[in-house]
């Protein structure tokens, strides 16, 4: 790899952007502030979906756990 990307993923520059970070280098990417906040609003925005059941809004990756524990008795109805 190059020096750059060599100096991103020891946590000299920023991962996303390249800029200079302040402080030492832990050995791992890290992101300046207004990446870790671009991707903090990506994250909120891109991960909520609609629950087909009950029409609330759910971190997509936790549409499983909300549908079981909360519609439990309405899965085993329309199973029947």
């Amino acid at each position: 790899m190059g020096e750059i990307a060599d100096m991103m993923l020891e946590g000299y520059l920023c991962a996303g952007c390249g800029v200079t970070l302040p402080g030492e280098s832990n050995g791992f990417p890290r992101y300046c502030r207004d990446c870790r906040r671009e991707a903090k609003l990506d994250a909120i925005v891109a991960k909520k979906t609609k629950c087909p059941i009950c029409s609330r809004m759910v971190k997509a990756t936790g549409l499983a756990d909300h549908t079981r524990a909360l519609h439990q008795a309405a899965l085993k109805e329309t199973l029947k």
